[in-house]
């Protein structure tokens, strides 16, 4: 028995070696020895191309300074509907978009927000809004409840740096506008401050006329 023959099926076996086209048969090298000379990458050891960091660099923006991103599952769904769905997002002013999880940890790490690697769980389309995050909220899920039989659902979402629940977005879409909330602010304060302002008018004009009176009272010298 031939050590070399047995310690080359072995090699050949496990995938080490392969037979070379130019020894002829019965030669062998390397694979990787020959991607190493040919200036290739061995596998397991590529680095990310162009068009990968693109897009990591692409997400990095649009989750960098986001207030909410909700994360969807949308198996199921037709481009049409993603179509629609995007639109009437827009008109929001909320952006949509389908991810791919391993460049969506990625971008969480360059763009120092940790939490939003925790979105990356399954197929993934984010609904992100940079404004008002109630908006965001309302704008998913007012499509939901337009379109119950839609296969797009919300699974979770990161608001400001907390990962929260789709109950926690359901509870949210329920908060009235800022605009609104800021209006019955002023309304409920406007209440008392106007009322305050009428008492001290009641008691100036009653300051007032006290003083008439005992003036009135020093001239007749009654006083």
């Amino acid at each position: 028995m031939q050590v070399g023959s047995t310690s080359q099926s072995l090699a050949l076996a496990q995938g080490l070696l392969a037979p070379s086209r130019i020894g002829g048969e019965g030669a062998f090298s390397f694979p990787c020895r020959e991607r190493e000379r040919a200036g290739q990458q061995p596998e397991g050891t590529r680095m990310p191309t162009a068009r990968k960091i693109a897009l990591v660099d692409e997400l990095r923006s649009l989750i960098a300074d986001a207030a909410i991103a909700i994360a969807t599952s949308y198996q199921g769904t037709s481009v049409a509907e993603q179509t629609r769905l995007r639109g009437e997002l827009s008109a929001a002013g909320v952006q949509y978009r389908v991810v791919k999880n391993t460049l969506l940890i990625r971008a969480a790490q360059a763009a120092g927000r940790p939490p939003f690697a925790q979105l990356a769980d399954g197929p993934t389309a984010l609904v992100v809004g940079h404004g008002d995050p109630v908006a965001a909220a309302r704008a998913i899920t007012a499509y939901l409840r337009a379109n119950p039989m839609s296969a797009v659902k919300i699974r979770s979402a990161v608001l400001g740096d907390q990962l929260v629940d789709a109950a926690y977005v359901q509870d949210l879409s329920t908060v009235p506008p800022r605009d609104q909330l800021l209006a019955r602010l002023a309304g409920g304060l406007m209440g008392p401050l106007v009322q305050l302002r009428l008492l001290l008018q009641a008691t100036t004009r009653e300051l007032a006329g006290l003083i008439d009176a005992r003036a009135q009272q020093l001239e007749g010298g009654t006083g």
